[in-house]
């Protein structure tokens, strides 16, 4: 693993969480903090939040896309990624 340039990201065969899947999931709670404060405002009709509602529904989809595209560039080659959605194995635990 480290003769492919993993070890730039911190990865190795002790530590599998690199630098990506450390930011992909910051970006994922971070968009769930953002609807979090638009559900505040909408939902619970908090008057203080209410004008962020719109603002924080897209900044939520804008941060899980982009820890998608985060976790899609670490696999190395993202065009597998139509056959892992097209081809299904219900046998698999991970299915």
């Amino acid at each position: 693993m480290e003769h492919s340039g993993h070890w730039v990201t911190g990865m190795s065969n002790q530590i599998v969480w690199g630098l990506p899947h450390v930011f992909a999931i910051f970006l994922i709670v971070a968009a769930s903090g953002a609807l979090n404060v638009a559900s505040i405002g909408s939902v619970f009709g908090g008057p203080l939040y209410k004008p962020l509602g719109r603002f924080s529904g897209l900044l939520a989809i804008g941060l899980l896309a982009g820890g998608l595209v985060v976790l899609l560039l670490d696999l190395g080659r993202p065009e597998r990624l139509l056959v892992a959605i097209t081809h299904y194995n219900f046998k698999s635990i991970f299915a």
